[in-house]
C-alpha cells in the first residue's frame, strides 16, 4: 500500500459553506514509487461522499483529509500530477524536507518547479477535457 510523503493536510474553510482549500502541498508515493501530487490551494469538501450519506457515514471529516483530497483532484480533472523526481532528487533540492514544528518532526513537501511534473490522464479526461494549468497552481485557488 502507498503512503504519504508529507504532514498531515492543514485546511482552511472557503467563504462558501462545506469546502475547504489546502494550504501546504500534498505528496503521496503509490506502490509502483509514483509521485503523485496535489497543489496547495485546491479546493476540496473533506471527503469523497455524497452528502446525502454523509450523515450516516459518520461525517465528511471522520477519516484522514489527504485522500480525500487526491481523490477530489483526480475527479476534478479526471487527470494527476505525476512527479518525475525521486524522492531522493527532491531531498537533495530541499523541496522534501523534515522540519521541527511545536516539538514534532513533520515532513512538508515545497512547491516543485513544473519542469518536474508529467500529467496523467484517465478515462474521464476525454469527456470532461478540463485542464490543468500548471503555470498557475501556485498562484491561485484551484
Amino acid at each position: 500500500m502507498g503512503r504519504f510523503l508529507t504532514e498531515k493536510a492543514i485546511i482552511k474553510q472557503s467563504e462558501k459553506d462545506s469546502l475547504y482549500f489546502t494550504l501546504h502541498n500534498q505528496l503521496y508515493e503509490d506502490d509502483n514509487s509514483e509521485l503523485i501530487y496535489v497543489p496547495r490551494f485546491f479546493v476540496t469538501d473533506g471527503y469523497t461522499i455524497n452528502n446525502l450519506l454523509a450523515p450516516i457515514a459518520g461525517g465528511k471529516m471522520q477519516w484522514d483529509i489527504r485522500a480525500s483530497i487526491g481523490h477530489d483532484f483526480e475527479c476534478k480533472y479526471h487527470q494527476y500530477i505525476k512527479v518525475s523526481a525521486s524522492v531522493y532528487k527532491l531531498k537533495s533540492m530541499g523541496l522534501l524536507k523534515t522540519i521541527e514544528k511545536n516539538g514534532e518532526k513533520i515532513n512538508i513537501c515545497e512547491n516543485i518547479p513544473v519542469e518536474c511534473f508529467a500529467v496523467n490522464f484517465n478515462i474521464g479526461w476525454l469527456w470532461s477535457k478540463k485542464e490543468i494549468d500548471l503555470k498557475k497552481i501556485y498562484k491561485e485557488l484551484i
